[in-house]
């Protein structure tokens, strides 16, 4: 992600306060102390809290969520919750409709791009838990084929664990796979495969993944997702960046709560 597109990830939470609230609104009109100190801004804040309702001091916590006492006598000195708040959300209504489109605009391409790093299969997958010198070695093997246009230096994968008919994991983990000596001359090119074999946990195993649970199991199925963020090519370059849709849901959260705390 570029830096100069970095916003506030702010969530929404109640103030950890003693708060006896009230259904008297006037609380948050009260002016704070910005501008002396940690001790007389927490008195000032304190004393207006019996006086609002907890969505205004949940408002107020989301405003000031990233700030310190310096940056808010900086924005606004000796301002009250409300000001505060309406500036906050003032902010961040101008500032992040255009990172959103931005975002909205590049997640197709890297849907793409994701898509034809994802065309990598992993079919014949086994799972066992071999003895070993730390007890029992859970190990998941299976047959790798390269089905996209690009040659790989690594892999990823995300690993679950399904036991019997269940249609939730019991373990999940995540695999990967270098090709650097792979048929002699290294990487996995468009067309290959490979035979891989994974221990889940390294030397003393992964204990999530052979629970009693597991070991008594009467099936016991691996299912092997395609990371493509984790994909590196020959030069050990990321094929994709970070997918843009976290940030899009993060901030898309934050522009639906700047509108209510705009409303307050």
């Amino acid at each position: 992600m570029n830096p100069s597109f970095c916003f506030p990830m702010r969530t929404l939470c109640i103030l950890t306060l003693a708060l006896g609230l009230s259904a008297c609104s006037k609380g948050i009109d009260r002016a704070l102390v910005t501008g002396e100190g940690d001790t007389a801004y927490r008195t000032s804040l304190d004393r207006l809290v019996p006086e609002a309702t907890q969505e205004q001091l949940a408002a107020f916590n989301w405003a000031v969520s990233d700030l310190t006492i310096e940056a808010i006598h900086a924005r606004y000195p000796n301002a009250s919750p409300r000001r505060v708040m309406h500036g906050e959300a003032e902010l961040m209504l101008e500032s992040l409709p255009p990172r959103i489109a931005q975002l909205k605009a590049q997640l197709p391409e890297w849907q793409a791009s994701a898509a034809n790093v994802a065309a990598v299969t992993a079919t014949d997958i086994g799972f066992a838990l071999n003895p070993g010198f730390f007890g029992l070695q859970p190990t998941i093997t299976a047959i790798v084929a390269n089905n996209s246009k690009l040659s790989f230096a690594r892999y990823g994968w995300t690993a679950e664990l399904y036991l019997d008919d269940a249609v939730e994991p019991v373990a999940r983990t995540r695999l990967t796979a270098s090709f650097a000596h792979h048929n002699g001359g290294g990487g996995l090119d468009p067309g290959a495969s490979a035979s891989m074999s994974f221990q889940v946990g390294f030397v003393s195993g992964d204990k999530a993944w052979s629970t009693l649970e597991i070991q008594r199991a009467a099936k016991r199925t691996v299912k092997m997702v395609p990371d493509p963020e984790a994909a590196r090519d020959l030069a050990d370059r990321a094929f994709v960046g970070q997918s843009p849709q976290e940030e899009l849901a993060i901030l898309e959260e934050n522009l639906q709560t700047s509108r209510k705390v705009r409303q307050l």
